[in-house]
């Protein structure tokens, strides 16, 4: 284990130590630090299956319970000693040395050591391909939010087009029907239906969107559930682009550029 550590210090690489949590237990653990990514170490005596024989106990429980199990093997510690991560890690079929027949363990630390660097070199690959996905489906969102917007305002500006033209023809139509009124009289209208007509009038001359200067209308919210109809995805599912002004806010600004 020394020769190791120190080997690992060599090479740029740190040595701590980690408390980790299995089964609801603390546990201490020695830990090389590779590029950042902490892999575990630990040094255990190997056991051996030695085949036993039941004790009268167990062939009398046996007999009385068909089914009750009886261990045919024990497990006796058999002094060769293995180096690597500890049993139970995630990091198990990474990197693990041990003595064998062929060689003893401390002929293989060099080896052990390419495999920790490789782990090390595998878990930072992984990493930069989550982040890679993860930016990839923020840009994705991005772009299905600011084109559900888009889609959001175009149908709210030809929606407020179509009512300006109907209320320009309702009023074209009140004026030329009070038109046709007067001149069904002659000028000689009773008193009630020209206060009508005039009313009528001026009630034309308000919803006519003619009256004044136009201009486009005022965008609608763009808060997430308004854009909910307009999105092909599920408005609650990323952090929302658009602040409480309806102002173009998203949270990486870097991303936004990329669109």
């Amino acid at each position: 284990m020394h020769a190791l550590l120190t080997e690992a210090e060599h090479r740029g690489h740190q040595m701590e130590t980690h408390t980790s949590h299995r089964r609801g237990k603390a546990v201490q653990e020695m830990v090389v630090v590779i590029r950042g990514h902490a892999l575990p170490l630990a040094i255990r005596e190997r056991t051996t299956k030695v085949p036993r024989e039941p004790t009268a106990e167990e062939t009398s429980r046996q007999r009385c319970l068909s089914r009750a199990p009886v261990p045919k093997y024990n497990h006796e510690f058999s002094g060769r000693l293995e180096l690597g991560a500890p049993a139970g890690s995630g990091y198990r079929t990474w990197y693990a040395c041990g003595d064998s027949t062929r060689w003893p363990l401390e002929a293989r630390l060099g080896h052990l050591l390419h495999s920790l660097e490789g782990c090390a070199a595998a878990a930072e690959r992984r990493q930069q391909e989550e982040e890679l996905r993860k930016t990839e489906q923020q840009r994705h969102w991005l772009a299905a939010v600011r084109q559900a917007r888009e889609q959001q305002v175009e149908q709210h500006r030809a929606q407020v087009l179509v009512e300006q033209v109907t209320a320009w023809r309702r009023a074209d139509d009140i004026r030329a029907f009070c038109r046709a009124a007067r001149g069904r009289a002659n000028g000689a209208s009773p008193p009630g239906e020209l206060e009508w007509l005039h009313w009528a009038e001026a009630y034309a001359e308000q919803i006519d969107p003619l009256r004044g200067a136009l201009g486009a209308p005022s965008e609608p919210s763009a808060d997430r559930q308004t854009l909910a109809e307009f999105l092909r995805a599920d408005p609650y599912a990323d952090p929302w682009p658009y602040d409480s002004d309806g102002r173009w806010a998203p949270p990486d600004e870097a991303l936004t550029e990329r669109l």
